[in-house]
């Protein structure tokens, strides 16, 4: 099958991939056999502009068609359909993903980037500024903890895009996840990343784990008992068990990067020999509907301000607004977020 061209909306720049990139309004019908709607999520949007542009469209009507129609397998259902996808993004850094996820690999494939590549960036960035060191500097080496890795995207972009000399330890409790985490390392031939199966709590015990099928991100380690909750049997353990099980010393540790999809309060509760001994930047997604619904709030903010003195929304940030607030103003900002969670740097 010959590519002759892409399509995009608004057209942005000249051509992707290499292969020329035309606006709607420019589309010539002549030139192909088939306009393929590459999106089910958005198809009917895609399928309006086209109409929009009042240039051919509704007379090659029968040259407009899903991605699916492509291929009879996919008509018929699931029967035959393709598991993973690869995207290749921020350069050469390549990912597998589930097919049927629709948030992380769709955001590499628009972006162009690795998933939340703006946010490390930032988070190194905030850690040179506020902790007085930089990536590649002596003090910093030692140990970038992932927790909550999902398929590995953060931890693979710390090593090849930010610094080779840490030690890289990502945590997750999926099978699926893990076993793309395992998949993409070896893709991307990383040397300095350890992939744990297990996730982070405030004691060693069995849970479940439970996927959102078309949102991997947001699948998550659950409290309920296996009959309300279903998913999969996930292991958890304290943090500073590990740590000191592996004969790792809190000062080795320079980085938490903290995903934990509403569990991050548990986490840190299991973590705090650690965090006390050795001020460690942090960068964790706040949600504190989750943590309150665990009757964990106020134990996470009694915990945080016994650590740390300040936090910086990473929303602000990319508006532009690098606001500093004391960590005293943490349960105001909780009432004032835009979002039900929101990531946020803290030192």
């Amino acid at each position: 099958m010959e590519i002759v061209y892409f399509v995009r909306s608004d057209k942005d720049r000249d051509s992707f991939h290499g292969i020329q990139l035309r606006a709607v309004g420019d589309i010539s019908y002549e030139d192909f056999d088939y306009l393929v709607i590459a999106s089910d999520l958005y198809a009917g949007e895609m399928m309006a502009r086209l109409e929009e542009a009042r240039n051919g469209c509704e007379r090659y009507k029968d040259k407009v068609i899903r991605y699916q129609e492509l291929f009879p397998s996919l008509r018929e259902g699931d029967h035959g359909r393709q598991p993973y996808q690869s995207y290749r993004v921020s350069g050469d850094l390549v990912f597998l993903a589930e097919a049927e996820d629709e948030v992380i690999p769709q955001a590499m494939y628009y972006s162009g980037n690795t998933y939340s590549a703006e946010n490390i960036d930032a988070f190194f960035a905030l850690t040179e500024t506020y902790y007085g060191r930089g990536a590649g500097s002596p003090e910093s080496a030692g140990y970038f903890l992932d927790i909550g890795a999902n398929i590995g995207t953060t931890s693979v972009y710390v090593e090849k895009r930010i610094s080779q000399s840490l030690k890289i330890i990502g945590f997750e409790p999926g099978q699926s996840n893990y076993d793309l985490f395992r998949a993409n390392c070896l893709l991307n031939h990383t040397k300095h990343i350890r992939v744990e199966h297990f996730g982070l709590s405030d004691r060693d015990e069995r849970k479940r784990f439970c996927y959102v099928n078309n949102n991997s991100g947001a699948s998550s380690v659950v409290d309920a008992d296996e009959a309300e909750s279903g998913g999969e049997a996930a292991e958890v353990r304290r943090l500073d068990g590990y740590l000191s099980g592996r004969r790792i010393s809190p000062g080795e540790v320079k980085y938490i990067w903290m995903d934990a999809e509403g569990y991050e309060s548990k986490i840190i509760a299991g973590a705090m020999e650690t965090l006390r001994a050795a001020k460690i930047p942090l960068l964790q997604e706040f949600n504190p509907g989750a943590y309150a619904g665990q009757n964990m709030l106020e134990t996470y903010y009694r915990n945080i301000r016994e650590i740390y003195g300040h936090f910086i929304s990473l929303a602000d940030r990319r508006a532009r607004i690098e606001t500093v607030y004391p960590i005293s103003k943490l349960p105001d900002y909780a009432e004032s977020m835009r979002e039900a969670h929101e990531d946020l740097f803290l030192f």
